[in-house]
């Protein structure tokens, strides 16, 4: 058991960091969700790879783990090269000309930062030996070391050159080549040579069709293989020269609208392609190619060849894979679900699910574990799925719906689906609701209702042309409102309507009808008090059913997408950020506990318009599912598999006071049961922990005494709040 003491000190440092105690783990999938553009292992066994979002993994036991060995999320990483088993580097950026340079000495364990010279988005790092390297970027940006990368000279880079460069490669320290292309799009590659180490370029022809060169290798000052990083007419292809650049053989690799992203030569006549989907070989020096498909739902970026027949490939959404038989099959060492989620909810702490799409078909997951784990759900093969919104009924049935006209259903917590085909008029869902009873209703293009818990559907008499039903609430059975937002593409207009009759009829609310603004986000307590929050950040509350509404004091700067009243009191939101709201007056007021990596949840590569041009249920890019158990524990989802749980304390402090600032010393302590404020110094809040750092009780409006006989005996930890500062305190309950 821990000691009391490691608890107090526990509890201090967690309440006292400037972000309280607030955190946002990443549950799905491991051990990121960011996409890989580069990876290089010292051997079979060690490696790293880096991340758009400035971090560098590191494996030393082939990949069956992975630890994060550096994280600055200011910078986005394009190339990572190891000179030796001990020292490498990585390139970056940050916006257009902010670049970062960083040298590991000791296999990639540790990284640190070296001074930039002033060029522009860097893509390419190389070194020749252990001394001469090179970085190549955007608008003609070469930067070069003759020292081992401990300084860095700037040879070109001009902001009004059109020549994107995106790889190098040098066969020694003078004679080299540099690739890319020229202006965004379309696109017309740009290859270039040099004799002194890149002090001057003389540009190279290509051939006609070219747009882009990805990757280049020297075999010899004669012989350079060169990668084309678009697909030309269905075919994948390679440029060859033999004499130094001055002729081109094309070289068409497969049938397929793969791109390559790298060449490997394990030697003259054995070669290693890795791009897209695809992985091609060949073992007689390009005569003939063999043509492998990644088992994986996600584009692969590049690899690293560590023997001929062993590669590791990294990508888009975090994947990692490894081959040991020159890439006729592939395990995955990355690990979880990498689908686009739209929707997660929970029934209690432990049993949650979580809906969305590969590409074309439904995804269904559920957990036992509080989200640790996530298992597959089995449903039947249908045409297409895109399942936009899930809801729990009891502990071990589930409905979820999707963009078109089927319902799903589960009884088994989400193990085995199967679907309701409601009418055949492509009717849309987006939102589920239970109004008890066996009632349910579901909305979107239409609204229809079921009185037999699911068995049969009708269609209501609900109308509004133009608009479709995003979300539906019932805060009791007969008392319900719900959203409407335009059916255009990208919606810009929102209605909102209530029933008094348990959504026989509806009425529309004149705050929001015919707005020029869309509700984000909705949550009544009861049929009188809720909250809205709208698509100008704003949120509004009403005490009288929509009546009437007064602006909230919240001056927050992103999309609340989700929005819970627990009671009259106590609200949470959450953002298109990893920001999460609280409010202990019921919405007037907000605390933002701001996240350390407070960003945005960007989508990878579907956005919210999906490739059958179907809206995601909140109408903004890159958000998707939130839920929240209660006011410290959430859980939301997004592209990419993304799953992450939020938990601890909810009150943020900026500037905390020292310990002995405040002094609520309640009496007697030890208590068997009722406590005294002395002189009537209440906290604003009180939270007790146990000795496992669990959250036990929890008073928003303290009153100078409180009745603690619940606890069960034994030693706890009181934190209490006043204005922005906090205390810790042991108490003994006998």
């Amino acid at each position: 058991m821990k000691s009391i003491v490691s608890i107090i000190t526990l509890l201090l440092v967690m309440h006292a960091s400037q972000n309280l105690a607030q955190t946002w783990e990443l549950l799905n999938p491991k051990p990121t969700y960011h996409t890989f553009p580069d990876v290089d292992f010292i051997n079979d066994s060690t490696g790293c790879m880096v991340t758009y979002e400035g971090e560098v993994f590191r494996t030393s036991n082939s990949g069956a783990t992975f630890e994060k060995v550096f994280n600055d999320d200011t910078y986005t990483f394009q190339s990572i090269d190891f000179v030796d088993d001990l020292k490498g580097f990585v390139a970056g950026q940050s916006g257009y000309e902010g670049n970062f340079i960083g040298k590991t000495t000791d296999g990639g364990k540790t990284w640190t930062q070296l001074s930039d010279p002033g060029g522009y988005t860097y893509f390419d790092v190389t070194f020749v030996d252990d001394i001469h390297g090179w970085i190549c970027g955007w608008y003609n940006t070469i930067i070069r070391t003759t020292d081992g990368g401990e300084t860095w000279t700037k040879l070109s880079g001009n902001v009004w050159s059109d020549n994107l460069f995106n790889t190098c490669d040098f066969i020694n320290a003078d004679t080299g080549f540099i690739g890319g292309s020229w202006g965004y799009y379309p696109h017309v590659a740009v290859l270039y040579k040099t004799y002194d180490g890149g002090v001057t370029l003389q540009p190279v022809v290509l051939p006609a069709l070219s747009e882009q060169i990805v990757d280049i290798k020297m075999l010899s000052n004669n012989e350079i293989w060169l990668a084309e990083g678009h697909q030309v007419q269905g075919h994948t292809r390679l440029y060859h020269s033999v004499d130094g650049g001055l002729t081109w053989q094309n070289i068409d690799i497969g049938f397929s609208t793969d791109p390559c992203q790298k060449i490997t030569f394990i030697d003259p006549l054995k070669s290693r392609v890795i791009g897209g989907s695809s992985c091609f070989t060949t073992e007689d020096g390009w005569l003939t190619w063999n043509h492998y498909y990644f088992n994986c739902e996600d584009a692969i970026f590049t690899g690293d060849w560590v023997s001929e027949s062993t590669a590791y490939i990294v990508g888009q959404d975090g994947v990692i894979a490894k081959t040991t038989s020159a890439g006729s099959s592939w395990n995955q060492l990355s690990t979880g679900i990498r689908a686009s989620l739209c929707d997660i909810e929970f029934y209690d702490n432990q049993n949650g699910c979580v809906v969305g799409s590969y590409g074309d078909r439904a995804c269904f997951a559920y957990t036992d574990d509080g989200g640790n784990t996530w298992n597959l759900g089995q449903y039947p093969p249908s045409d297409y799925a895109w399942i936009l919104d899930v809801m729990y009924t009891s502990e071990s049935e589930l409905w979820a719906v999707g963009p078109y006209d089927r319902i799903y259903h589960s009884t088994d917590k989400g193990q085995t689906w199967d679907f309701r085909q409601i009418s055949n008029s492509n009717v849309g869902f987006y939102s589920l609701c239970n109004l008890g009873n066996g009632k349910l209703l579901s909305g979107g293009s239409e609204l229809y209702g079921s009185n037999d818990n699911g068995s049969t559907w009708q269609k209501n008499n609900f109308s509004c042309p133009g608009y479709n039903i995003r979300k539906i609430i019932f805060p009791d059975s007969e008392n319900g409102y719900m959203t409407l937002m335009d059916n255009s593409s990208f919606p810009n207009y929102g209605r909102m309507f209530k029933t008094t009759d348990g959504g026989l009829t509806w009425t529309g609310i004149p705050f929001i009808n015919n707005d020029s603004l869309k509700i984000i986000s909705i949550s009544f307590i009861n049929k009188d008090i809720g909250l809205i929050n709208i698509d100008d950040q704003r949120i509004f509350k009403t005490i009288d059913g929509g009546l009437s509404w007064i602006q909230c004091n919240y001056s927050g700067i992103n999309y609340n997408v989700y929005l819970k009243m627990f009671d009259e009191n106590n609200v949470v939101a959450s953002s298109t950020s990893p920001a999460v709201m609280y409010s202990f007056d019921g919405g007037i007021n907000w605390t933002v506990d701001k996240s350390p990596d407070d960003k945005k949840l960007i989508p990878t590569s579907k956005d919210t318009v999906n490739n059958k041009g179907v809206l995601k249920p909140t109408g903004i890019s890159g958000v998707f599912g939130r839920y929240f158990s209660e006011m410290g524990i959430g859980w939301r989802c997004g592209d990419g598999g993304i799953i992450e749980k939020y938990s601890d304390l909810f009150v943020d402090i900026s500037n905390p006071l020292p310990n002995n600032s405040l002094t609520f010393n309640p009496f007697p302590n030890p208590t068997t049961g009722k406590i005294t404020f002395p002189n009537n110094n209440i906290p604003d809040h009180i939270l007790i922990y146990n000795l496992n750092s669990e959250c036990i009780y929890r008073n928003n409006s303290p009153t100078s005494r409180l009745d603690l006989s619940s606890l069960a005996s034994g030693p706890y930890i009181m934190v209490s709040f006043k204005g922005r500062h906090q205390q810790a305190i042991k108490i003994i309950k006998e």
